[in-house]
């Protein structure tokens, strides 16, 4: 059986952000080229030139390309990922139970797409990863050319982020008198810069780093306002733990390549008194993409609890929605096993890897800083034990607080139509007596007979092709049988009879509960 496919467009900032995201590769892809020929032009020497960092560079920017390319029908069209799509949840109904990996390829897709629709972003994720491959291998390059004094030692603490100095320069000029009488004259202004002290220090930013930041950024928002819609508070708080992430992953990758390329060149070289903690430059790199690695799986956690949550509130709401307290529709799937407790103890694993992969980290930061004084450095270090105390608060808050009120927009319809309903049938709970049946049931045959009528006087002729239940003949039926409620009831009455009963209803009410009228009493 051939799935149906539909492409259906994303929205209007997704195409607007595709726009932007493919302007701003396009360069940086273009300025990589230009930077891989000017680094292998250097004048390195003889035997140092660093062919596998040129052939990793290439190999990421390239693979930048790709992504970048693949990135873009993904934010022009819908791709059935929630936060990609701009999709609410709580809006419309959800899964009811976990796929099945078991059976042909529609049921593997099947399988694949229900899990992947509530990962991060898929746009922004690729962004992430686009933008992370143009800016890694930077270092790498940028540590050998230290190491061969192609750059300078001061080098090392040049980074995406830098603190550089900045010289005031005095060049006020006296002014020349206006009639120079001295033709021998060879005084000029005084251009020569005057230094104030101490200078002063601004920041710059590369473009590299503000389109990493961009990614991150718009990740945190996208995947916190797939909660938007069922609990604001929730949304608000999984977006700015997200923020903190993209805070994590911005001053680690500062933190990291400041310590890559000190290791490169080397901490005893350097004139740093304390050993370094991580043995090598390479497992500085492996504790940092195993960091990253973990605040991805950080995001993934927090959204699990919020989906459990979720799905816990929509199964007491569905019991309340329903009589006797049992539940219409009960949901099997895997976010409620263990009681809900795995997401906490996937928590409790990143907390373990965080501790692992920081602690390290940490040291080296302390150790560089009591050396430089960066204030970078600085920076990372207290933020890396910030980081690693708000993740143990918040999943102990998040274990105390069980109940989340999460709002669903086609319970609350079921909801509504069974209050209608109930107020309705509390209205004419009253009327309910047979008298009152039987005139809503002769309403509706009076109506039919009606018809009947109309079309028996519409057609003028004289001989007419009559229903088996309609008998049109010259001899009048008894009394008894025009007002017969049979007779009106399945249809036999003839257009004769119909009409000596409306005469009759003008005069006087019909016994036997024959009389017309509305749940109001009125005639119709």
């Amino acid at each position: 059986m051939a799935m149906k496919m539909s492409l259906k467009l994303n929205s209007l900032q997704s195409i607007w952000y595709c726009v932007f995201v493919v302007v701003t590769h396009a360069y940086l892809v273009i300025s990589a080229f230009y930077h891989y020929h000017r680094v292998r032009q250097m004048d390195w020497p003889d035997g140092t030139l660093p062919k596998p960092e040129l052939g990793l560079y290439m190999l990421c920017v390239t693979a930048a390309l790709l992504i970048t390319i693949l990135f873009i029908p993904t934010q022009i069209f819908q791709v059935g990922n929630n936060a990609n799509d701009r999709t609410k949840l709580g809006v419309e109904k959800g899964d009811q139970g976990p796929p099945k990996w078991k059976g042909g390829l529609k049921a593997k897709l099947v399988f694949v797409r229900r899990y992947t629709k509530h990962l991060g972003p898929v746009g922004a994720t690729m962004h992430i990863v686009s933008a992370f491959c143009l800016l890694l291998p930077v270092m790498f390059l940028q540590a050998r050319e230290i190491e061969h004094g192609l750059l300078p030692p001061q080098s090392i603490w040049r980074s995406e982020v830098s603190l550089v100095p900045v010289i005031e320069m005095d060049r006020a000029p006296s002014p020349p008198p206006l009639i120079d009488t001295d033709l021998m004259n060879t005084n000029q202004p005084d251009l020569k810069p005057h230094v104030k002290e101490p200078p002063y220090k601004v920041s710059m930013v590369t473009i590299n780093y503000i389109n990493y930041v961009t990614a991150l950024v718009v990740y945190a928002i996208l995947y916190g306002d797939v909660f938007w819609f069922c609990h604001k508070g929730f949304a608000l708080l999984l977006s700015v733990q997200l923020m903190f992430n993209a805070i994590q992953y911005s001053l680690g990758f500062i933190g990291v390549s400041l310590l890559y390329k000190l290791h490169t060149y080397g901490w005893d070289k350097y004139g740093i008194p304390e050993p370094a903690v991580v043995s090598s430059a390479a497992g500085l790199v492996g504790l940092f993409l195993t960091n990253n690695i973990t605040i991805f799986l950080s995001a993934v956690v927090m959204f699990l609890y919020g989906y459990t949550r979720m799905k816990e509130s929509e199964l007491r709401k569905r019991k309340n929605n329903v009589e006797d307290g049992k539940c219409s529709v009960v949901y099997k799937g895997n976010a409620l096993r263990c009681q809900g407790y795995i997401p906490h103890m996937g928590a409790l694993c990143v907390l373990v890897i965080f501790i692992i992969c920081k602690s390290p980290l940490i040291v080296e930061y302390l150790r560089a800083f009591r050396h430089q004084g960066d204030p970078r450095l600085l920076a990372c270090m207290l933020y890396d034990i910030f980081y690693i105390f708000f993740w143990a608060f918040l999943w102990v808050v998040f274990a105390l607080k069980r109940e989340w009120n999460f709002n669903f927009a086609y319970l609350d319809k079921v909801q509504s139509v069974n209050e209608e309903s109930s107020q309705s049938a509390g209205s004419t709970g009253s009327l309910n007596d047979s008298g009152m049946k039987n005139d809503i049931k002769l309403s509706f045959v009076n109506h039919y007979n009606q018809d009947i009528h109309q079309r028996h006087n519409t057609d003028n002729v004289t001989e007419v092709k009559m229903s088996p239940k309609l008998h049109m003949t010259n001899n009048m039926p008894q009394a008894s049988e025009k007002y017969s409620p049979k007779r009106l009831r399945n249809g036999s009455a003839t257009a004769e009879e119909c009409q000596l009963l409306h005469q009759k209803q003008e005069h006087e009410p019909i016994q036997n509960g024959v009389l017309n009228t509305s749940m109001n009493g009125r005639p119709v």
